[in-house]
């Protein structure tokens, strides 16, 4: 089994490790790139925080359910997004 399928065996396609890279590669960009706008103190309002935070809270599950649960029992993310004026 390839180190992809190993490190993300909860993923819906784990048996197909080319979907898997494809998924995770695209998710991990556009965190990426979330990342580097916030490191550079860059405008993030016009980005779907939403839909970054489920892609953050996929790749987790996909690597271990309990650590998915528990980020979104400790965060407070989707709370805040949903209190921006």
């Amino acid at each position: 089994m390839p180190a992809l399928g190993a490190a993300f065996p909860h993923h819906p396609t784990a048996s197909r490790f080319d979907l898997v890279r494809e998924d995770v590669d695209n998710r991990t960009k556009n965190l990426h790139e979330l990342r580097n706008r916030i490191a550079h103190h860059e405008p993030i309002h016009q980005r779907n925080l939403l839909n970054d935070y489920e892609s953050l809270l996929d790749i987790a599950g996909w690597m271990c359910p309990d650590s998915k649960e528990w980020i979104e029992q400790a965060s407070q993310t989707v709370g805040v997004i949903n209190d921006k004026p």
